[in-house]
């Protein structure tokens, strides 16, 4: 769909930019042809449910200085063909053909509440057998239906994914297009990419946000305080019981591989994923435990997981076997560091709404949910440390560059057999996704995760992974 690949960097913008506010106008809209790029964002049997490396582990053991949130209970409803839920102008751009898609429903109770959670399944009609299983969390204010416009079904069938990759002539430096040294729009040639083989593609929706107007807005738990688009401090839901919830469901289908089970989220989805990830080992969380990789895009970890205060959980350094851990974020663009939203100053590093900073700083993420951020490089810090506490690192981190912009820098543990990889691009902005078009942020992602799986417990590498073509 010609149409639908210029959408995609204007997706990248309403979907992965977190919390705007209801009221949010761009300063100019975005010039789509010059957006013609592919939108950045973006175990065989089930684990004890004790982790005999900390047996005594309980929410509240992992937040001491505050109360757990009640015990949910989550009741698996329905699974029934969805129609698109969408404007009709984006269900015709972004939704699969007519019954391809399925809406999976289940009742979660979180204390005296219940909370009706939906999920929008994916799978290409002409696959056979189980297929590996992308689990994908939408940005703050977005929602799971609407992530069909990063083409996550078009990938999935192996359909080529057409995009525009920028050149040393012509450089993606804001939502408004690519352009030359001079500031003079540009247009860089098409690029594509295909993913080599099919996956199944879930979706799922947050809770409804009370904190804006938008319609069809929705946020995840992420670990900020005040609780994303509620506003209020207390946890109104449980997010991470929800995706462990899921992966159940999906077993239960018997229509996915349950050694290639893969999480990403990026902006409020990419904190909600790095939770995730921090919980996976304690009491409730077993089927979270079959993640083989996950992706991050434009955020870094919430400080209330770093220290474990109001409530939530402590991220913990040793003790677990994280999954393989793919980060994309942007840095060098003055980011307001301050409240209440709307502000100006002062401002830190970062990428225009998550703050990157410096090694033991934390700032303010700038949106009207807002909550402490630890900086980008603590978060890495903290990941690489209890990557290497599960596996040993072979040696120090490697780095490279990937265009103009943009420093890679890769850690291998275990013989190569688990990486944590970071991709930081300088004047990525957050509603590009981090990137300055100088690489297809869904390939990318999509091309580490297939190149893990596990088994037993155990994460494992794969011969190579997914993608073919320039990404």
């Amino acid at each position: 769909m010609k149409t639908r690949a210029l959408l995609a960097g204007l997706a990248l913008a309403l979907a992965a930019c977190d919390d705007e506010p209801a009221d949010a106008t761009p300063d100019s809209a975005p010039d789509m042809a010059l957006l013609d790029m592919a939108s950045p964002d973006a175990d065989p049997d089930a684990a004890p449910d004790a982790d005999p490396a900390r047996p005594d582990a309980t929410l509240a053991d992992a937040a001491p200085d505050g109360a757990p949130p009640p015990d949910p209970a989550f009741t698996f409803l329905d699974s029934a063909p969805a129609d698109c839920p969408l404007s009709a102008a984006d269900c015709a751009e972004s939704w699969p053909a007519a019954g391809d898609v399925t809406r999976l429903t289940s009742i979660e109770r979180f204390g005296d509440v219940e909370h009706d959670r939906a999920a929008w399944l994916y799978r290409p009609p002409a696959a056979d057998g189980p297929l590996p299983l992308l689990i994908f969390l939408h940005g703050g204010n977005g929602n799971g239906a609407a992530m069909f416009a990063r083409r996550f079904d078009e990938l999935a069938r192996g359909e080529d994914i057409d995009w525009r990759r920028g050149t040393d002539d012509c450089v993606l430096s804001d939502p408004r297009g690519f352009a030359d040294a001079d500031g003079r729009r540009c247009i860089p040639p098409a690029q594509t990419y295909r993913a080599t083989e099919a996956f199944a593609v879930l979706l799922p929706d947050g809770i409804p946000s009370v904190s804006t107007a938008i319609p069809g807005a929705r946020h995840w738990e992420d670990g900020r305080s005040p609780s994303p688009g509620q506003r209020v401090d207390a946890q109104t839901r449980d997010d991470v019981g929800y995706i462990a919830h899921l992966v159940d469901v999906m077993l239960d289908r018997g229509d996915v591989d349950p050694a290639r089970i893969y999480l990403a989220g990026w902006s409020n989805g990419g904190m909600m994923t790095q939770r995730i990830v921090c919980e996976m080992s304690l009491p409730g969380r077993a089927p979270l435990r079959r993640l083989a990789a996950v992706a991050v895009g434009v955020a870094a970890l919430p400080a209330n997981l770093y220290d474990g205060a109001a409530g939530r959980p402590r991220c913990p350094r040793d003790g677990y076997d994280p999954p393989a851990m793919y980060f994309q974020v942007g840095r060098g663009i003055d980011t307001p560091d301050c409240e209440p939203y709307p502000c100006a100053m002062p401002v830190a590093d970062g990428d225009g709404r998550m703050p990157y900073g410096e090694a033991g700083e934390r700032h303010r993420n700038y949106s009207p949910d807002g909550g402490e951020i630890q900086s980008f490089p603590d978060t890495r810090a903290l990941f690489r440390g209890a990557l290497d506490a599960a596996y040993g690192a072979d040696g120090e981190p490697r780095n490279d560059a990937i265009g103009q912009f943009t420093t890679r820098e890769v850690t291998t543990f275990d013989g190569g057999r688990v990486e944590l990889r970071t991709l930081v691009t300088d004047g990525g902005a957050h509603e590009l996704g981090g990137s300055r078009g100088e690489f297809a942020n869904e390939g990318r992602q999509w091309q580490f995760l297939s190149r893990f799986r596990r088994v037993d417990g155990r994460v494992e590498p794969r011969a190579m992974g997914s993608v073919d073509g320039v990404y």
